[in-house]
C-alpha cells in the first residue's frame, strides 16, 4: 500500500535538510510539500507536489466539489517574477450521503503543480516559498474548516532531479487522468449534455462516471448513459442549472472488474451534432464507488 509509503515520507522528511519547514499538521491530516529537484534552475520549471494525507474515513474534494464543499485552496506566496502554473488534482470519486451528490478524494490525495522561476533570477539567494493552505476535510459525520501554513526554502543550482522523491512524483502521476488530446465535442439541449469521447469503449463488466471541471452544468449525481458511437462512446447526463457555453471539460473515469481503473482527462467544443448511435442498448454505468457510498450510507443510517 502506498499509504505505508507516504507514511515513510512524513517520517523522513526532518532528514530531509533540503526543505526543511515543508510538514504541517492539521486536525484531521497531515500536509506536506515535495519538491522534484535538489535545486531549481534558472529559466526552467519546477515541480511541486501537495501531500494531503487524512484521517482514515476523512477525505478532500476535487477542483469542482459538487453539492458540498470546497476545493482545496492553495494561496502561495512567492517572490517577485516566479509563478505557479495549474494546479492539478488525481481522478475523483462521486459520494452520496445523505441526497447530496460530492466529487472527493478519499484517502491521501497527491496535487501537483509546476513553479516557473525566472531567468533572470540571482544565483546567489535561495528561494523562500510559503503556501497558505485553506482547506475543508470532511468525515460521514461532519466538517472540519482546517487550514495550515507550510514554508519551505528552494536552493538554486543545476536543477538535478532528487532520486528520494522520484517514486512519489512517478506515483502520483498514474493517480493523474491522460489527457484525451484532440476530438471530444458535445452539444447540449434542455434536457441533457451529450459528450462524445473519441477512441473510448466500454468492455463488459467496466463502469463509468463523468466529472465535469465547470460547476452546475450537469446535474450532480445523476444517473449517466453512454452508448456506443461511430468512432467512440457518446455519453448522456442531465443538465444543471447553468448552460454550457462554448466548451466543457472534465474527468472520464472507467472502473474495470478487477479493481484497475483507467481516467481520461478532456477538453470539449460545443458541436451542432455528434456521432451516430451504433447500438440501441446503454452501457449500464453507474459507478461501483457510488453503489459502495450508499450502501455505507445505509449502514450508517443516512438513508
Amino acid at each position: 500500500m502506498y499509504r505505508i509509503f507516504l507514511a515513510i515520507l512524513f517520517l523522513a522528511v526532518s532528514l530531509h535538510t533540503a526543505f526543511a519547514g515543508s510538514i504541517a499538521k492539521g486536525t484531521h491530516y497531515d500536509a506536506r510539500i515535495a519538491v522534484q529537484g535538489l535545486s531549481v534552475k534558472p529559466g526552467e520549471l519546477i515541480n511541486l507536489a501537495l501531500l494531503i494525507q487524512p484521517e482514515k474515513g476523512w477525505h478532500i474534494y476535487w477542483s469542482n466539489p459538487g453539492g458540498s464543499g470546497y476545493a482545496p485552496k492553495l494561496n502561495w506566496a512567492l517572490p517577485h517574477g516566479l509563478t505557479m502554473g495549474k494546479l492539478h488534482h488525481p481522478t475523483p470519486t462521486l459520494l452520496m450521503l445523505d441526497g447530496i451528490a460530492a466529487n472527493v478524494h478519499e484517502g491521501e490525495a497527491i496535487l501537483l503543480q509546476e513553479l516557473r522561476v525566472p531567468s533572470n533570477i540571482s544565483e546567489e539567494n535561495d528561494i523562500p516559498l510559503r503556501l497558505d493552505l485553506d482547506l475543508i476535510i470532511c468525515s460521514n459525520s461532519g466538517c472540519v474548516l482546517d487550514p495550515v501554513r507550510l514554508d519551505l526554502t528552494v536552493p538554486i543550482g543545476s536543477g538535478q532531479i532528487d532520486l528520494a522523491e522520484f517514486a512519489l512524483f512517478k506515483y502520483a502521476k498514474t493517480k493523474m487522468p491522460l489527457p484525451l488530446l484532440t476530438g471530444a465535442i458535445f452539444r447540449a439541449d434542455k434536457e441533457n449534455i451529450n459528450i462524445f469521447m473519441p477512441g473510448i469503449t466500454l468492455s463488459e463488466g467496466e463502469t463509468a462516471r463523468t466529472f465535469n471541471e465547470q460547476a452546475k452544468v450537469i446535474r450532480d449525481g445523476a444517473h449517466q448513459t453512454f452508448s456506443a458511437a461511430e468512432g467512440g462512446l457518446i455519453i448522456t447526463i442531465p443538465a444543471g442549472e447553468k448552460a454550457a457555453r462554448g466548451h466543457i471539460s472534465g474527468v472520464l473515469r472507467i472502473d474495470k472488474p478487477d479493481g484497475k481503473m483507467l481516467a481520461y482527462s478532456f477538453i470539449a467544443p460545443a458541436a451542432t451534432s455528434l456521432p451516430a448511435v451504433i447500438q440501441n442498448d446503454e452501457v449500464e454505468t453507474t459507478n461501483r464507488n457510488f453503489l459502495l457510498a450508499i450502501g455505507a450510507a445505509i449502514l450508517s443510517g443516512f438513508w
